[in-house]
């Protein structure tokens, strides 16, 4: 028993919480980041919101949190996305904002568990069917089509380089 909780305290213990859209959003983003003075639906700071599913979806695939559908998205390199510079990195962009969020830091345990999140391809946020309903879209060096509920579909091609736009380049 006190093994068990040692090795608990180290961190060492597998993070068992289900790697999903809502867990993400519901658990995560929407109490840290989705707060009304922050990325609500109310004020909607630069455009991203975290309060939903839906408009959690847009902040990391629209508006690239989480660039699939870009050359420099690499899930085996989650602390790249642009989601975990802005919950890691004082002034990522340098756009002169800060960390996120504002008030207190993510705890490590919670950006450990988006980094495995984004590691497993961000199950239920990989393409916007509004914007790629029967197309394809890319996955770093892949091409895939997207279905009606955010994720890949099928893979239609491997690139030898880069993917941009739902083609090889």
């Amino acid at each position: 028993m006190g093994v068990a909780l040692a090795l608990a305290a180290c961190g060492t213990t597998t993070d068992d919480r289900p790697r999903t859209i809502e867990y993400v959003t519901e658990a995560l983003l929407a109490p840290t980041c989705g707060q009304a003075q922050c990325h609500s639906t109310f004020r909607q700071a630069r455009g991203d919101v975290f309060d939903t599913v839906a408009a959690a979806r847009r902040s990391l695939v629209v508006n690239g949190l989480i660039s699939f559908d870009s050359p420099s998205y690499d899930p085996a390199m989650p602390a790249n996305a642009q989601l975990i510079q802005w919950i890691t990195q004082t002034d990522p962009l340098g756009l002169g904002i800060g960390r996120m969020p504002y008030d207190t830091p993510m705890p490590n345990e919670d950006v450990n568990f988006l980094e495995l999140y984004i590691k497993e391809g961000a199950p239920g946020a990989q393409c916007n069917p509004d914007l790629n309903a029967g197309h394809t879209t890319c996955n770093n060096r892949a091409v895939y089509t997207c279905q009606d509920n955010w994720t890949f579909g099928d893979l239609v091609t491997e690139c030898p380089n880069d993917c941009i736009q739902g083609a090889c380049q």
